[in-house]
Order: structure tokens, then C-alpha cells, then sequence
């Protein structure tokens, strides 16, 4: 039964009004999907002859996968919707210019669709029957459209909702998807220890965002592509002065000779390949509850440079982080200065070599066997070299040689230079004279054990307190020499300009020239083997050298 819609006219091309005529489509369930003519009759008896126009009766297809499964609430993700094939192995799908797509509330099986879009079919595509395992040679097809921004309503209910597919625009099936609508996320720039990996990749990198949008998901995608160096600085132009001539005569082993008879150098090692123009890589990542991060593992990038970095929560909808990702080809520590300290730690040690710089999670391991303590490092630019302070260092497990190791991103990935550092532990048990003239001179030796350290450079310093405070106190510093066969380790005092009463002077001592720590001695009322661990340690008192002014010069008092 048709119905004249009297109000609902249209004027084609030519000028001709047109009447529509509606009618609700009867079933041909028992018939089947197929294309149906259509006639039409005033008097309920006489139909016109079938005609080109016709209606597609179709089987209600499944839904198998939307992809992505998420987008931004901006819309303009493109959208591809894939089906399980119908019972003969065909595909679902067809093209209908009528088919849309629609989002409902979650759990919504009717209703109003709170969003909707028109879908275009592509006949080409034959993922969807190999995706549900269909025969062999059975037919494809997917229909496409691209994802509407999201409500206000939508993102206040936490994005979720539902997807379902009319293909004749109006009768959505019972099939549906979940789909999620989400905040693009914001991202801070990281700390950029966790923007280092070494060229041939391994590194694990965590990005987070500055607020809760990031998310879980099997799309969970990550971009690098090559990143240009900035340009350099311009330098002023100066005039160098033209090099002397020199004869070189190329020698067995590539060392050349000048005409002076001195050797030159060896060229210097080519620089390390760097990250090729066209680099560009996608890696699946994945979510971490605990740190609110995303986590990937860096790939091999073959050379040595810097690499932009994007993320997509869906896997298409890309967003660029700041900063850059770093490689390095080649790192290694040449040497460490000094080479020993104290094992109650704080020594400040120098290292270079090639490829140190500062990236923020800079770090120096000290290890032993099974023995390991790593201490945060710092790039000092202007001296080349990068800086740590020693750990505390247990001698009597561990041993006083440890192995010495760098790491650039927070010792995900160390050196293998097997650099060796040595802790020690001296302890001066008496200090003879512990006093002595004014004008210095004084020939003072201290008595105890552990002196006997190899590469030693012994210093002791004096420290006169002064009456503006700590930070006015006068210092002087001078060699020891050292007597390992006596246990003992000898100084001369220095003088102090303008001292005319007499003063105490506290003392320190260093075995490697640069870290003092305080002189402690056993106190005069204790009785040797009468205390020893912690109990003597808290008797043991800071040793004092007494400049007096009624002594003579190089004199004991």
C-alpha cells in the first residue's frame, strides 16, 4: 500500500515537477536477498510494466572490525568497516549510496543514533572474507567513511559508544561495535634521559602525558622519522695563518715522520655514520597503567642523529611530541681522574672519552661481582668530560678494585671499557709532634695503616679557623710522602702569613690529590685492642696540630 505525499515535490532539470509516492518495503524473507522490481498502479489492479527502478533486499551483515577503534573528538578519522562473509562466502556489502554509519549509546540497541555518517563501499578490498577465514575465492569488500567530531554530550560520558551500519540509511542491524572517542593527548617534554638508545637500538622509552588521556589499546602506535641537525652557529671569519711545509714520509703502521724527526700523529677515526635521510619507522607500543605512559622499544636506526617522535592512540591520528629521540653509534670511557678514593665516597672523578655529552640521565656504574651501585653524572662542556662522585663502597664484601662503566640513557645500555677504580681505607691511629712552631717547618708524622695504595698522590691540608667564621678560615695544603714498610705517612707544616698567636689547625688527608677527608685519631685514654668496630670509631676524635708560638721553627714543642 503506497502513500501520496502531496507535500513532497521536486523539479528535475528539465522543469518537470515531480510527485513521491512512499510505501514501507514488504518481506522477502522466504525469497532471499536479491534485487526486486518495482511497478506501480493507481487502481490497486493495472501496474505499469517493471521498470529500471528496483530495490535491493539484502542479508543483514555481521560486523567484524572497525578500524581504528578509537578517534579523536575532532573527527576526520578515516574509518574502514569490515564484515563477516554471508553464508555462500560472498561478501555482505554492497555498494548502496544510501549506507551510513552510526554511533549509539553504549548498550543502546534503538533509538536515536547520536552521531551518523554516509559510507562509501570499496569493492576493491578483500581483507574482511580472509580476516573470518571465508573459502577460497570468496568475494570482499569494505565500506569506508570517515569518523564525525565527537559531541560535547559524547566526551562528558567518557567517549564510548557503539557503531552499527544501515546500508539502506535507516534500518541499523543488531551487529555492533564498540567505539571510542578520546581527547588528543598533551605531551610535556620529557627528561631527556629516556631520549637516548644507542644506534643499534634495544632502548626502552616511556612517554607521558601531562594529563589522564592517554589509554590502553591493541592500535597503539609510534613514528620516528628522521630529524635534521639545526643548523650551525656562523662563526666569524678569521685568517689563518698557511701551515709550514713539512715532509712526511708514510712508515710501516701509518704513523708518518716529520722532517724534525718527531712523530705525528695517527689520523683521527672517521665520525660515525649518521641516521639516513629517509629513515622512518612505525612500532606498536603499548600502555602502562602503572606509570600512565606509553612504552616502546627502540629499533635499529644504523647510524648516529637525532629522530622526531609522533603517537597515535588509534594508530592513524599521529600527534607529535616535543623533542627528539637521540642515537649514538660509539661510546666508550677512556680514562678516569683519579683513579681512586675513599670508600666512604664523594670523590669527584672525571671521564672521557669518545661520545660523552649530556643527555640529562648521564650515569656511572661501579661494580664488583655482584656488587653494583650506580650515581647520576653531569657533562661538563667546557672541560669534555663527564663528572660523578663516588659511592659508598664496601671493602670488606666487595673488595677495593671495581670496574668502572657509562651510561647515557639511566643504564639501560652501559660501556664495555672496563675502566678500574680503586677504594681505599686509611686510618691514622696518631698524629707525632701534634704540635709545633708558628712559622711552620714542623717535620710531622702520622702513624696507621692503609696508606700503601698504588698511584697514590698523598697531600694533607690545614685548615686555621678564623673568628668570621667557617668560610674565612685560612687553608694551606701540602705533599706527604709515604712509608709503607713503617706504616706511616710524613708532612712538613706550612706557615701562615701573619699568625702572630699561637692556633689550632684541624686536619685532612687524600690519597688521590683532590678528595680530603678529616684526620681522625685514636683519643690518649684509649688503650690499644681494648675497643674495636663501632665502639672505637665513636671514641676516635679529629686530630688537631697545634701551632704554637713559643716553639722555634722545625722544632718538636
Amino acid at each position: 500500500q503506497g502513500e501520496y505525499a502531496e507535500n513532497k515535490t521536486r523539479t528535475t532539470e528539465g522543469g518537470c515537477p515531480e510527485r513521491l509516492l512512499t510505501c514501507r518495503a514488504p518481506s522477502f524473507a522466504v525469497e532471499g536477498p536479491g534485487q526486486v522490481a518495482v511497478a506501480l498502479s493507481l487502481d490497486g489492479t493495472s501496474f505499469t510494466p517493471p521498470s529500471a527502478v528496483h530495490v535491493v533486499y539484502y542479508e543483514e551483515p555481521a560486523l567484524l572490525q572497525l578500524s581504528p577503534s578509537a578517534g579523536p573528538s575532532g573527527g576526520g578519522t578515516p574509518l574502514v568497516l569490515r564484515t563477516v562473509p554471508t553464508t555462500t562466502g560472498a561478501s555482505a556489502l554492497f555498494d548502496s549510496p544510501a549506507a551510513c554509519g552510526a554511533w549509539f549509546s553504549p548498550g543502546a540497541t534503538d533509538g536515536t543514533p547520536l552521531l551518523v555518517m554516509a559510507a562509501a563501499y570499496d569493492s576493491a578490498a578483500s581483507d574482511a572474507p580472509r580476516m573470518a577465514k571465508a573459502p577460497q575465492g570468496a568475494g570482499g569488500g569494505e565500506m569506508r567513511l570517515l569518523c564525525p567530531p565527537a559531541s560535547t554530550s559524547v566526551l562528558a560520558a567518557g567517549g564510548a559508544t557503539t557503531f552499527a551500519l544501515a546500508l539502506d540509511g535507516q534500518s541499523y542491524g543488531k551487529s555492533r561495535l564498540p567505539f571510542r572517542f578520546y581527547t588528543q593527548p598533551v605531551f610535556d617534554v620529557p627528561a631527556a634521559g629516556c631520549r637516548w638508545s644507542s644506534a643499534d637500538g634495544g632502548a626502552i622509552i616511556k612517554i607521558s602525558a601531562d594529563q589522564s588521556e592517554l589509554f590502553g589499546s591493541d592500535e597503539l602506535r609510534i613514528r620516528l622519522a628522521y630529524k635534521p641537525p639545526p643548523p650551525p652557529p656562523a662563526e666569524p671569519q678569521l685568517k689563518q695563518p698557511e701551515p709550514e711545509p713539512q715532509d712526511e714520509v708514510e712508515l710501516d703502521g701509518g704513523v708518518a715522520e716529520r722532517s724534525d724527526g718527531e712523530e705525528a700523529e695517527h689520523a683521527p677515526e672517521p665520525p660515525p655514520p649518521p641516521i639516513a635521510e629517509d629513515f622512518e619507522a612505525t612500532l606498536a607500543a603499548r600502555y602502562d597503567e602503572s606509570e600512565k605512559a606509553v612504552v616502546f622499544r627502540m629499533p635499529p636506526t644504523r647510524g648516529e642523529g637525532s629522530l622526531s617522535l609522533s603517537i597515535a592512540l588509534n594508530g592513524v591520528d599521529f600527534v607529535e611530541v616535543p623533542g627528539e629521540i637521540g642515537t649514538y653509534a660509539r661510546l666508550s670511557v677512556a680514562s678516569l681522574s683519579p683513579a681512586l678514593g675513599p670508600a666512604v665516597g664523594g670523590s669527584r672523578v672525571e671521564l672521557r672519552g669518545e661520545g660523552l655529552r649530556d643527555t640529562g640521565a648521564l650515569c656511572v656504574l661501579f661494580v664488583a661481582g655482584v656488587h653494583r651501585r650506580v650515581v647520576r653524572a653531569t657533562f661538563d662542556q667546557h672541560a669534555g668530560c663527564a663528572v660523578c662522585e663516588t659511592p659508598a663502597w664496601d671493602i670488606v664484601s666487595a673488595g677495593s678494585d671495581a670496574i668502572v662503566e657509562v651510561s647515557l640513557n639511566g643504564g639501560q645500555e652501559w660501556t664495555f671499557a672496563c675502566r678500574h677504580f680503586c677504594f681505599y681505607e686509611c686510618e691514622v691511629r696518631s698524629i707525632e709532634p701534634a704540635a709545633g712552631a708558628l712559622g711552620g717547618g714542623t717535620k710531622v708524622v702520622l702513624a696507621g695503616s692503609g696508606f700503601g695504595v698504588a698511584g697514590a698522590t698523598p697531600r694533607v691540608r690545614l685548615v686555621a679557623p678564623s673568628a668570621e667564621g667557617e668560610e674565612a678560615s685560612e687553608t694551606r695544603e701540602v705533599e706527604a710522602t709515604i712509608s709503607e714498610e713503617l706504616g706511616t705517612l710524613t708532612f712538613e707544616t706550612p706557615a701562615f702569613d701573619g699568625a702572630a698567636e699561637s692556633f689550632d689547625a684541624m686536619l685532612y688527608l687524600t690519597l688521590n690529590g683532590s678528595h680530603f677527608v678529616p684526620v681522625r685519631v685514636d683519643a690518649p685514654d684509649m688503650e690499644p685492642g681494648t675497643l674495636v668496630g663501632e665502639e672505637r670509631a665513636m671514641k676516635r676524635v679529629e686530630a688537631i696540630f697545634r701551632y704554637d708560638a713559643s716553639a722555634k721553627r722545625g722544632k718538636k714543642k
